[in-house]
């Protein structure tokens, strides 16, 4: 099986440490956090995620869907959004980048496990 290395980016501490555990008792191991914009970039440049799961709204400069494409425009990392909101405008943001998907708060594990399994593109990816 390949898998992916993924970097949970939340600013609720609580959140993303549960994320990050329920992701690796569900057998991924490579899970990093960050907790607001600024940090993602920089992990994204020393961990190398194959997948970022990226809450919208961080309480710092620059929010989810700016934080993505700062990334995105480095390096071409796919994104699985999640939010407790869905309204048209903050989609239209979202429109043209490369994202996997979106999930709404409360996170359905089940759902987010199958999004990331779908889509692990296999060059390069560590086997287990």
């Amino acid at each position: 099986m390949i898998v992916p290395r993924i970097l949970v980016v939340d600013d609720e501490a609580i959140i993303a440490s549960a994320i990050q555990q329920d992701l690796r008792f569900n057998g991924f191991p490579d899970v990093d956090v960050a907790w607001n914009g600024k940090q993602a970039v920089e992990k994204t440049d020393i961990f190398h995620p194959d997948i970022i799961l990226m809450d919208i709204n961080l309480n710092s400069s620059i929010d989810g869907i700016e934080t993505a494409k700062i990334i995105q425009g480095r390096n071409q990392v796919p994104v699985i959004f999640i939010s407790g909101n869905s309204d048209s405008a903050t989609m239209m943001r979202m429109k043209g980048m490369q994202k996997i998907g979106y999930l709404h708060k409360p996170l359905d594990m089940k759902k987010l496990i199958e999004m990331i399994s779908q889509s692990v593109p296999g060059k390069g990816r560590r086997s287990r």
